[in-house]
């Protein structure tokens, strides 16, 4: 079983800054998850909300404000004071970050916020780490993201996002012509027959946001492929404690 810290190591560090990736690289997670969205003049940001209000020291919606505004704040006092110099962190600096036995989930945030044509700079910017080709999955909780990017580069790994309970999910993914490597359901959406039938599909099963050894029993039960966690050290023990 796979383990992705959740916007990095966020039980130990700002979530989504430089500082919550390294530690999920020392603590062993199998990979990371993170958030892009674009600023006002089209530059790829790490940074899940839209507005920066509840992380940083700033107030409005990232897609309202430029590049060099963004950067000004810092991200990280609300955590620790010890984190106060940490900076809304850019898709490149993160990938710089990324070993090469390390995965990378990538989340598209919503495009109708903000600007259109993410897809394409994100594109652009993954050919600059083609050592890390084969380690990337980009998902979204939008389909509209998913065939877009199915059609600009069939090769790259699609996951589709969910928070919501789909009761055919073989029939789902057809009729919305989602070819994807993977899924990403909350926890209590889950179920053994689910994951089963998307084993038959070819996908694999990646399951947030695990946190507690409960939880963690569950799906480890039902058979996923992976989970997400802000706490990547102790999923990773669990994972050794209940290895079979």
């Amino acid at each position: 079983m796979k383990v992705f810290a959740h916007r990095g190591a966020s039980g130990y560090a700002p979530e989504n800054t430089l500082a919550a990736i390294k530690k999920a690289i020392e603590q062993g997670a199998d990979g990371i998850e993170i958030d892009i969205q674009f600023t006002k003049d089209c530059k790829i940001v790490v940074f899940h909300d839209w507005k920066i209000n509840r992380t940083s020291n700033g107030k409005g919606y990232v897609y309202d404000l430029n590049f060099e505004e963004l950067r000004a704040l810092e991200i990280g006092s609300w955590y620790g004071d010890e984190y106060r110099k940490e900076k809304i962190p850019t898709l490149e600096e993160i990938l710089e970050l990324i070993p090469e036995n390390m995965m990378l989930n990538i989340e598209i945030k919503d495009i109708s916020r903000g600007h259109r044509g993410i897809e394409e700079s994100m594109l652009k910017i993954l050919k600059k780490f083609p050592n890390l080709k084969n380690n990337i999955i980009v998902s979204s909780f939008h389909h509209s993201i998913i065939r877009r990017l199915q059609e600009l580069a069939p090769e790259i790994k699609l996951a589709l996002l969910t928070a919501s309970d789909l009761v055919d999910i073989e029939s789902y993914f057809k009729n919305n012509k989602l070819d994807c490597f993977s899924y990403h359901p909350e926890v209590n959406l889950i179920t053994s027959k689910t994951v089963d039938i998307l084993h038959k599909m070819g996908v694999k099963v990646f399951v947030w946001t695990i946190n507690t050894e409960e939880d963690f029993l569950y799906v480890h039960s039902i058979g996923v492929d992976g989970v997400i966690t802000n706490y990547p050290d102790i999923m990773k023990k669990f994972v050794t404690k209940y290895k079979e």
